[in-house]
């Protein structure tokens, strides 16, 4: 088969955010990705509401969840944040406790605006604050591929805090978990380091074997070659889907932040590539993070022209190439696309 150009590949774009973020900026706005999305021929993507979200309610604002801690908590000790909610109107912010079920809005207009487009949803999940029963009845909706946690923004430090109704449910609907791991090589220092600290891919991955789970994890398993190792010996002995995989994105900005990968001063995408079986990987653009660093506003759109470029010097036949741009996250996430 002759080789395809790298634009010219029907792609899913696994893993993707939609909505206004409190504090990541660009915004993920849905026409700036579709432009984008269609010059790269990404024919379905699989999005999640970005992981501190803003929603416009009228004339004000409301960021519904934003963890925080006391002066001198963490300091004592204490890992147990307390859950904020902003409303804002004008100059004027007010500050409550958050509700129950905090996302629940934005998960809900995001389903609504799934309707005829060429997305699927991973609705956001709290496991300090959801009810079960509507992340239940989240998981029983045929929009809904998977379930994403963000540790970070729900400093969500141990996966037994999600509920065993919820965990049930994923089991019996074969959905995966979407789950926000990270890595922090030095010692924490306060408390977001001490979360990003406790994202460890390792814990989550050997989570989801405990309870038969199938999980995405994002951001390559931040490079860790244990955690990419053991979602390979999964494979070795279990048939039919997948039950870990592993999205790419975003090289250029995880690769600047090196602390926050496995590995001192890798080259992310080889580190991945090479590690990981090809039947574990997917393609994915992880937007509106597809920047160059955290100091950029400005969105890039080589991310599968360099992964592409990995796949050829690792020698990855145009099977195995499809594979990782489509055939993967069709299957794992059971996506509404034809097979090529």
């Amino acid at each position: 088969m002759d080789n395809i150009p790298t634009l010219g590949r029907k792609k899913v774009d696994a893993h993707m955010h939609l909505g206004t973020d409190k504090y990541w900026k660009p915004a993920s706005h849905w026409n700036v990705y579709a432009a984008n999305a269609a010059a790269q021929n990404i024919v379905h993507s699989v999005a999640a509401p970005v992981p501190c979200p803003v929603n416009l309610m009228g004339f004000q604002t409301v960021c519904p969840s934003v963890w925080e801690f006391k002066e001198g908590e963490f300091e004592d000790g204490n890992h147990t944040p307390y859950y904020k909610k902003f409303i804002t109107l004008g100059n004027h912010t007010t500050s409550f406790d958050s509700n129950q079920n905090p996302y629940s809005i934005t998960n809900e207009r995001l389903l609504k605006f799934s309707q005829g487009e060429p997305f699927s949803v991973t609705p956001l999940h709290h496991p300090k604050l959801d009810d079960p029963n509507y992340v239940c009845s989240l998981l029983s909706k045929k929009e809904v591929v998977g379930l994403k946690v963000h540790t970070i923004a729900s400093y969500t430090s141990d996966p037994e805090m999600i509920h065993p109704e919820v965990i049930e449910k994923l089991k019996n609907t074969r959905k995966p978990l979407v789950v926000h791991t990270d890595y922090l090589q030095r010692e924490a220092a306060n408390p977001l380091e001490w979360i990003t600290k406790q994202a460890n891919p390792i814990k989550w991955i050997k989570f989801a074997l405990e309870h038969d789970l199938r999980m995405y994890l994002p951001h390559g398993a931040r490079a860790n070659e244990d955690a990419i190792r053991l979602a390979n010996d999964v494979q070795n002995y279990r048939t039919g889907l997948s039950q870990i995989m592993i999205g790419l994105s975003p090289s250029l900005l995880l690769t600047s932040k090196g602390e926050r990968e496995k590995l001192v001063n890798s080259d992310y995408l080889r580190t991945v590539i090479k590690n990981a079986n090809h039947k574990i990987l997917a393609s994915d653009t992880d937007y509106s993070w597809n920047v160059p660093d955290r100091n950029s506003t400005e969105l890039e759109w080589e991310e599968f022209e360099r992964v592409e470029a990995v796949m050829d010097e690792v020698g990855y036949t145009e099977e195995e190439k499809k594979s990782v741009f489509y055939s993967n996250a069709k299957e794992f996430f059971g996506l509404p696309i034809p097979a090529i």
